[in-house]
């Protein structure tokens, strides 16, 4: 029979140590708490209030179960040593009546299987004494909540109250924490090494747990409602500051505000509930949620609040000015409206590339070079965005998304142009004006034309954080499924576009140059439709596309273009290229001096040629022109 003085000695002293920190909390716990609590209000304050509660008798819970396994550990304790004791005595009994009996001549082997004890000292008999017992018994906390249904109409708190209590109570969790994950080790150790004593403690653990973590869940939330009021109270942090209830469920617990209660709020909500609410990029996924056509209406129904200016209403620009980043990225707000939230949001982009190039100039590493150079460009081109010369339909550089729009939506615009640009296409691309050549042609040739220059999302052969050509990547421009997710992709910006009422009623017309071509075929299959689709060069189509029968297909491209050899020699696409299909009507070219032994280009120039406004591609672009004008 096995019992380790010292194992239990060691999860007295942890139990101990755990139950005085615990108590030790009991006071500051209830200061900071109650200083929250004084001028804390609204549906959240509740929830804090029933948490405190509910933590303040889980730390009672537990402090009487490390108080309880203490005491029965001592217990057990003395219990073995009286064993040890009796059976000692019991021994010297049972060995004074063998000598009496003259059994000792026959040996120490016959005496140790016949004496308990004599020869492993301090080893008892399970037979011999009552087992000590060592238990838990069930612990069950009460579960936090910070659901807030039915939300007052307003909430108000001393942000700085909040803050301090969040601290304390994240400080005594860091404190709790390593003092009950001792006292589970100890009991583990307890467990093995006194075998003799029953125990059954296995509910200690997840209760300690739940109990730690409880209170880091409570420090959070406290801590990002705090953050609440304070950016409410701009500045002012010592006196109680009110906040709408929705605004504040917005910032904290966003999924708590969905769908047309979301609308209904935004109807009315002021700059500092934006400007909370906006804080939670969670606000933007559930907005998105929506439907890019009832976001539209809804759009379209701000117009009654009145106060127009620069074309948008009172509440509209309030929107657009306080969260332009989420007002500039949702599908369903018209054009104009995100192109101007995102001249707002540049300020924000600028200031982030900024210290970027700030940190890479400190280091002076010559492997940021490239880097430098992108984010020296970046801050240039959103410069631009900020005063109005350049219009951004979509901005996130951080995941490669950038939509720049050319032309001005109004009553005279005819017909929408989205331009896929092709392999290797960067935001540096953009910043550069290298993709928007093409598009800009066609907007100053073509009058009532609006064209969409279109990135979303890593395109092939991108090299994202330099700008320049990742050549491992290139493999990615003749897979099916990159394409083919490119094109669910397009699918859906099209359907926000489509819903701007200015645009929706336009020629749609789709123009894709290499790679980008099979993004925007790729986008056919997830049901966009467009009345004519034209390739620059374009690489070919998923083997799912089917033609329209109401869209007119073209190809544009050169027939020394490096391309075209691998379309014709079934390198790509399998074949399905739009050289080859017969729904294309297909325009081949030659460059000036082709053919010579000095030609003025190189196959890989060719390729990008007709995406340019040189004069090396008049003709081509006077025929494209054409096509676009039927």
């Amino acid at each position: 029979m096995d019992f380790d003085d010292g194992a239990a000695d060691q999860l007295i002293a942890a139990c101990d140590k755990a139950a005085g920190a615990l108590r030790g909390q009991r006071g500051p716990r209830a200061s900071v708490t109650g200083e929250a609590l004084a001028e804390f209000r609204g549906p959240f304050a509740d929830l804090f209030r029933r948490n405190v509660s509910a933590q303040s008798a889980a730390r009672t819970t537990l402090i009487n179960a490390l108080e309880d396994v203490a005491q029965q550990v001592r217990f057990a304790k003395s219990q073995a040593e009286q064993a040890r004791q009796d059976l000692k005595e019991q021994q010297a009994r049972n060995l004074w009546k063998m000598l009496e009996e003259g059994i000792v001549a026959a040996g120490a082997d016959y005496l140790r299987d016949l004496i308990p004890g004599l020869s492993t000292p301090g080893e008892l008999s399970e037979s011999e004494v009552r087992r000590p017992e060592v238990s838990v018994p069930p612990l069950v906390l009460e579960p936090h909540n910070w659901a807030a249904g039915g939300a007052a109409e307003t909430s108000s708190a001393v942000p700085d109250a909040l803050t301090k209590a969040a601290s304390s109570i994240s400080d005594q969790a860091d404190a709790a924490d390593p003092v009950c994950q001792d006292v589970v080790r100890a009991l583990a150790r307890f467990q093995e090494a006194c075998t003799w004593a029953v125990t059954d403690v296995g509910s200690f653990a997840p209760a300690a747990s739940q109990y730690n973590q409880d209170d880091r869940d409570d420090a959070g939330k406290l801590s990002q409602i705090g953050q609440a009021f304070s950016a409410a109270g701009q500045g002012d942090l010592t006196r109680a500051v009110e906040l709408s209830s929705t605004a504040l469920a917005l910032a904290v617990s966003p999924g708590q505000v969905r769908g047309e209660a979301l609308l209904k709020f935004l109807e009315t909500a002021t700059p500092v509930d934006l400007a909370v609410a906006s804080t939670n990029p969670g606000l933007l996924t559930h907005l998105a949620a929506i439907s890019p056509e009832r976001i539209a209406e809804w759009w379209a129904g701000l117009q009654a609040s009145g106060g127009a200016a620069n074309g948008f209403t009172a509440q509209q620009l309030v929107l657009l000015e306080s969260a332009p980043k989420v007002f500039g990225s949702l599908d369903g707000v018209p054009a104009t409206a995100r192109v101007h939230a995102n001249s707002l949001a540049a300020i924000e982009d600028i200031a982030a590339a900024e210290a970027e190039l700030a940190k890479l100039r400190e280091i002076g590493s010559d492997d940021s070079e490239a880097r430098r150079a992108m984010l020296e460009k970046e801050i240039d081109y959103l410069k631009r965005v900020e005063a109005g010369q350049v219009q951004l339909y979509l901005y996130n550089r951080d995941e490669s998304r950038i939509i720049e729009m050319i032309g001005v939506p109004g009553p005279d615009t005819q017909r929408t142009v989205t331009y896929v640009p092709g392999t290797f296409t960067s935001p540096k691309s953009f910043y550069d004006d290298s993709v928007q050549t093409f598009s800009d042609y066609l907007v100053r040739t073509v009058p009532g034309t609006v064209a969409f220059v279109y990135k979303d999302g890593l395109f092939p052969g991108e090299n994202q954080k330099e700008g320049g050509e990742d050549l491992r990547r290139l493999l990615e421009a003749n897979d099916p499924q990159l394409g083919y997710d490119a094109g669910r992709q397009l699918a859906g910006f099209h359907e926000g576009m489509r819903t701007d009422p200015v645009l929706q009623g336009t020629e749609q017309i789709g123009i894709g140059h290499s790679w980008g071509y099979q993004n925007l075929t790729s986008s056919e299959i997830h049901g966009v439709d467009y009345d004519k689709s034209i390739s620059l060069s374009g690489a070919g189509m998923h083997e799912e596309w089917e033609p329209d029968k109401d869209t007119r297909y073209s190809n544009f491209v050169y027939e020394s273009d490096a391309l075209l050899w691998a379309q014709k020699t079934g390198q790509v696409w399998d074949g399905k290229v739009p050289s080859d299909h017969e729904s294309f009507t297909n325009h081949e070219y030659t460059v000036p001096n082709e053919g010579s032994f000095w030609p003025d280009s190189t196959p890989l120039e060719d390729h990008s040629l007709p995406t340019t406004d040189s004069a090396d591609n008049k003709q081509l672009l006077e025929d494209v022109v054409r096509e676009v004008l039927k």
